[in-house]
Order: structure tokens, then sequence, then C-alpha cells
């Protein structure tokens, strides 16, 4: 595959590192509507190349069903959300982890789900869909988790995920 010229996006090689590239930069430039929509023009495009690498040779069940405009979604709505009538700022309050190709939040200070669960209305809304896991008190995300009949009760900790999968926690309040 040719290397493609990115502006926002370089040094980026995998799935997860455009993903967690994303998530970043709409931490970093949430407020500038225009750079945001540039910044997704970029995505996008990039985004259906990765898949295709990704995908080449794998088994029907095996393969990226992601979908962009989700993931988006979650970041913009995440990473900009600041409710001051009720003294909610997701990027003050909350963490938002990128393990392998799912999604987590958690309160800032540990296993807090008093702070989550003030969140609960933004993370389960229509679009979103974040399920609460009480084993490990974060709320988690990936591709499908809404059309799933059941999810899986696990009995990885948080600590053998990240091994796992690896981790990238995307830094809300300081520069990425």
């Amino acid at each position: 595959m040719a290397k493609m010229n990115t502006v926002y996006f370089n040094g980026c090689d995998t799935m997860e590192d455009l993903t967690a590239r994303l998530m970043a930069l709409i931490a970093e430039n949430g407020s500038d509507a225009e750079k945001v929509t540039a910044i997704s023009q970029e995505y996008d495009t990039l985004f259906i190349s990765f898949k295709k690498k990704a995908n080449k040779g794998k088994e029907k069940w095996q393969k990226v069903k992601d979908n962009p405009e989700k993931l988006r979604n979650i970041a913009t709505t995440l990473l900009t959300y600041k409710d001051a009538e009720k003294d909610l700022d997701f990027r003050r309050d909350c963490v938002l982890e990128l393990r392998g190709r799912w999604f987590y939040v958690y309160a800032k200070e540990g296993k807090d789900t008093e702070i989550t669960r003030k969140y609960r209305e933004l993370l389960n809304r229509e679009g979103l869909g974040f399920i609460f896991s009480k084993r490990l008190g974060q709320w988690f995300w990936y591709d499908g988790v809404e059309k799933s009949k059941y999810h899986h009760k696990g009995t990885m900790t948080a600590d053998e995920s990240r091994e796992k999968h690896g981790s990238r926690i995307i830094d809300t309040e300081e520069e990425v």
C-alpha cells in the first residue's frame, strides 16, 4: 500500500494508532469546528485504507467492522461534554482509554463509580451505547456492543486486558 500524505495522522501504522490519534486530536481541537471537520475528513479517508489493510486475508468473523462515524461521535461527544448546571465536565472528571478496539470510561479518581454514574445518561445515549461493568467499575464500548444479545462476563482484570491488547489513555486535560 502506498504511503498517504497526511496532515493530522502522521506516524499512524495501525487502526488502533489511527483511532487513538483521532481521540487526541478531538480532545485538543474540540472547540474548533472547522478543524474538527478537516480532521474528520482525513480520518474517514485513512480509515477505509487501514480497514482494507487490516481485513486482508481474514475470515469474515475476524474482520474489522468498525464504523468511523460512531468512533468520531464518541470522541466528539465525550471529549467536548460540559454541563455547568450539573457541574459535569468529562475532561475534568473521567478517563477515556482505548484497549485494543474497545473504549473504557472511568473516573480519574480510580474506581469511584459515583463520578461515572453522573455521566450515565450521556454514556447510555443512543449513538454511544456504553455498558457498565460492575466487576471493573468501568463503562465500555466496542463497535457492535449495542447489537449483542448478551455480554461476556470475563475474568480478565483491567491490567490483564491492558497487557494483552495494549492501552492508550486519551489524556483529556493536558496537551496530547
